[in-house]
């Protein structure tokens, strides 16, 4: 059992004993049966691996738990997992010949990405319960947005962002 199978199923479990309680108004201690949960999924993931729960060990395109700062002046992945996390993607030397995606999926992470002013670019945003601030707008909790450069044009090489943020916050800032 990898680290985040680990805590996926101790989030998956405790979150149905939480809704079990509440649905059919059982008279349990949360703090007992998560302690018992926890000690469980531990002892298997002691007998079935390593002991140590951190660091969880993830790919380049993964960033978990920390704060980087990612620079595309090289070769950037198509996507981006931020999990609470604190990244600042740094875009202003990326060099494009043609359109390119990048696609970031931030989740409990506060997230800045600087654009260069002379690029062209395309955001495409969905965001639940998060903040995310385009160049001029500001979205709100729920719903999907987009942004074009202002010379924005479909024929000519461009950078086309996806973002999915959940209970987050992204931030488009230009530098000129």
């Amino acid at each position: 059992m990898d680290n985040l199978s680990f805590w996926g199923i101790f989030l998956v479990i405790s979150g149905g004993a939480l809704l079990a309680r509440i649905l059919f108004n059982l008279d349990f201690s949360m703090a007992k049966i998560l302690s018992g949960i926890f000690f469980i999924l531990l002892g298997i993931k002691v007998l079935t691996s390593n002991s140590f729960i951190w660091p969880i060990s993830t790919s380049p395109d993964e960033i978990f738990f920390r704060s980087v700062e990612i620079d595309a002046s090289g070769e950037l992945p198509d996507k981006y997992q931020l999990v609470f996390s604190r990244p600042v993607i740094d875009l202003t030397e990326m060099q494009i010949e043609e359109m390119q995606k990048l696609s970031l999926n931030n989740v409990f992470s506060g997230t800045t990405v600087f654009l260069p002013s002379d690029m062209l670019v395309k955001i495409e945003v969905d965001a639940v319960f998060a903040g995310v601030k385009l160049p001029g707008i500001n979205l709100p909790f729920f719903g999907s947005g987009e942004y074009m450069s202002e010379d924005f044009d479909p024929r000519a090489p461009y950078l086309y962002i996806r973002v999915n943020a959940v209970f987050g916050n992204v931030v488009f800032l230009q530098k000129q």
